[in-house]
């Protein structure tokens, strides 16, 4: 279960409107929203880039993967999908590699799902997402902490 605005109003979002969304699922924040959701049996989920932004241009997780691990673990985060936007320049093994240890070093088990299309090869022989202990596009079972 998740909720993402890009599925409902594309970019046709403002501060007001994810405001009242956000309410209207919890009135508590993302912590009371995801004891909410783990007190029904199912996982929490959020999304993030491992770039400087978003595919939209939201700020992405580049240099605050320590922080951002942290709150997720903190929320009671179970799965982070980080996608691979806004990112040139960037290695994508190093910046998944930073990301998982800051997922292990959280304190929490958190699925990691890297989303980068292929285009740094992950499944190559090198096996670069597995020795991250990420999920790609192959689904294998992962897990962080």
């Amino acid at each position: 279960m998740g909720w993402t605005s890009w599925n409902k109003f594309g970019c046709n979002v403002s501060d007001t409107l994810i405001r009242e969304v956000a309410d209207a699922m919890s009135a508590n924040g993302i912590k009371a929203l995801a004891d909410y959701v783990h007190a029904r049996g199912l996982g929490f989920g959020l999304y993030t880039d491992a770039g400087r932004t978003t595919c939209e241009g939201r700020p992405g997780s580049y240099g605050y993967e320590a922080i951002d691990a942290k709150t997720y673990a903190s929320w009671g985060v179970d799965y982070v999908k980080v996608d691979w936007c806004n990112t040139e320049g960037l290695d994508a093994r190093t910046r998944y590699t930073d990301f998982r240890d800051a997922l292990a070093a959280s304190g929490r088990a958190i699925v990691f799902s890297i989303c980068e299309w292929g285009r740094n090869e992950p499944w190559t022989r090198t096996r670069w997402a597995s020795r991250a202990r990420s999920c790609n596009r192959r689904r294998a079972s992962c897990r962080c902490g």
